[in-house]
């Protein structure tokens, strides 16, 4: 099959690109942050609202350099550190810039590196990269990596300070928010709180999905028991066994087997189990549980 001319010129546009990205080519502005340095190109920068804006300030300012190396700019996220934001994946969003046609994200982005990307490219304000994150979650998520959304996006719920009650109750509040009127600290907290309150109702609805009967009696049930639903921290639990998406007949025939709520029972302690019995789905399923 022969290639097209333009086909050839954007595709050794993009691999000049990475490569200057890689190499620092006839950079003009270092970019530092999570104690590394990046020689990049303010001209690709600009793609950037986040880095637009910085660069605009140092110019009304005359904050610029006389120096060869140019601008610096140091990079300071409004989060405490974090597993989450890690140097691939600053490395993964600040290439992303360079990368024309987005073709590395297909190759590189992963189910244990996403969220921190997110994270990154919603700092920076990367729509385009914000936008394939949050549908690579939503279409990838399966039994085999579901718990590594778990894990990450409550490590987002710690960075983010959300209150446990609130995550669903806020989601029309925070979609009211004008962004806007909002300082870049601001927006990014709110824009962040908004992408986490959607990936959680979509983590949270497929695990409800995988905890219905048809479910748990399929092939696939031991895998859910032991892999899944013992493996999840008591702030999921809780919010799976309040949820409106576990699906129960009535208030007077749970469906749900009791092998499946005892395994998870094995993962509780004793400590811990009486404060979700002010679930009533959940007394339901262990009525002599609140003897405990």
């Amino acid at each position: 099959m022969m290639l097209s001319t333009h086909h050839i010129n954007s595709e050794s546009q993009r691999i000049g690109s990475l490569q200057a990205f890689s190499g620092g080519t006839f950079s003009d502005i270092t970019i530092t942050a999570l104690k590394k340095s990046y020689k990049l190109h303010r001209i690709v920068l600009l793609n950037s609202p986040y880095f637009r804006r910085r660069l605009l300030d140092q110019y009304e300012q005359k904050e610029t350099s006389s120096n060869h190396g140019g601008v610096n700019i140091h990079l300071y996220l409004p989060l405490p550190p974090s597993k989450l934001l890690t140097e691939e994946c600053l490395d993964f969003t600040l290439r992303d810039l360079y990368d024309v046609g987005g073709k590395l994200r297909h190759q590189e982005m992963r189910t244990d590196n996403v969220v921190g990307i997110l994270v990154l490219s919603t700092f920076l304000e990367m729509s385009d990269l914000i936008n394939y994150c949050i549908n690579y979650i939503e279409i990838s998520v399966k039994r085999e990596n579901v718990l590594q959304f778990t894990q990450d996006l409550e490590c987002l719920f710690h960075l983010l300070n959300i209150h446990p009650v609130s995550i669903l109750k806020d989601v029309e509040g925070l979609e009211k928010i004008d962004l806007e009127t909002l300082n870049p600290e601001q927006m990014f907290t709110q824009s962040l709180r908004l992408y986490y309150n959607k990936l959680f109702i979509t983590i949270l609805s497929y695990i409800c999905l995988l905890a219905t009967p048809d479910s748990l009696n399929s092939t696939h049930a031991p895998l859910i028991e032991e892999e899944l639903l013992a493996k999840l921290s008591p702030m999921w639990l809780k919010s799976v066994l309040s949820s409106d998406f576990l699906v129960i007949e009535s208030e007077f025939e749970v469906t749900l087997p009791y092998p499946f709520f005892f395994s998870l029972s094995l993962s509780l302690s004793l400590s811990f189990l009486p404060s979700l019995l002010c679930f009533p789905r959940l007394s339901l399923l262990f009525p002599s549980a609140a003897n405990f």
